[in-house]
């Protein structure tokens, strides 16, 4: 269904736009209903390092 509907409003000759948005219920309904499933952007910073550092369970910060 939604690519009935990206084809019957779009078209394959140009490209979407947010003036077509309107027209496309069903396609925002299943985009939002994907967004809620699941995560499309991760929300938190990683909370370890991303490479080895070489050193375990050592305080990186300095204490006045």
């Amino acid at each position: 269904k939604v690519h009935e509907e990206i084809e019957r409003v779009i078209g394959t000759n140009r490209a979407p736009s947010l003036m077509d948005k309107a027209q496309m219920p069903y396609t925002e309904a299943t985009i939002m209903e994907v967004q809620r499933l699941t995560v499309v952007v991760p929300l938190a910073i990683p909370h370890m390092t991303s490479e080895n550092t070489g050193k375990s369970r050592v305080f990186l910060f300095e204490y006045p």
